[in-house]
């Protein structure tokens, strides 16, 4: 089985994707770490020295990687994993999908006390962070909506998602 985590940066998807590997007793992969571990780069100077487009490509063939050579896993993708490249009907075609959904307030406040550099944030004030994340997650929930499982970030239920998950429904949590 194959579980995706998707959701705006900030929203929890790391956190949530081990709770939920350990819970299903699979293996665990966050996206981001391997991108970073494969190419000896963080995401953050990546994106500085190579841009977004060269970083969602190399992004894109890593996700083919992933799903073409692993069967029991829990994937937390990036933030814009699922909106590049068909990312988001490659993960619904070959595993579940999952959403974290979260109020914009709450992804500013978790964001303002990350201690992890966001290359798209950087030099944002709170004012400009809020009217970032407003307009991206305007474009980015469109896809993200089209996963099997809808989660509200701020009260996640990790017992009712692990029985959806395994009873192969759809629905919200």
């Amino acid at each position: 089985m194959l579980v995706f985590i998707v959701g705006f940066m900030g929203a929890g998807k790391t956190t949530l994707g081990r709770r939920l590997a350990k819970m299903l007793d699979c293996e665990y992969l966050d996206l981001d770490q391997a991108f970073e571990e494969k190419f000896h780069f963080s995401i953050y100077n990546f994106f500085d020295r190579f841009g977004e487009d060269k970083f969602r490509d190399i992004e894109h063939q890593l996700l083919v990687e992933t799903v073409s050579s692993n069967d029991n896993v829990v994937i937390s993708t990036g933030g814009g994993t699922p909106c590049f490249y068909d990312n988001m009907q490659l993960m619904n075609d070959n595993g579940k999908t999952i959403y974290i959904n979260m109020h914009v307030n709450s992804l500013k406040h978790r964001l303002l006390k990350s201690r992890r550099k966001r290359p798209a944030l950087n030099g944002l004030n709170e004012n400009e962070l809020e009217n970032y994340i407003d307009r991206l997650l305007s474009v980015r929930e469109k896809i993200y909506l089209e996963a099997d499982h809808i989660v509200q970030g701020e009260n996640i239920e990790i017992d009712e998602l692990v029985t959806l998950v395994k009873q192969d429904k759809t629905g919200s949590v």
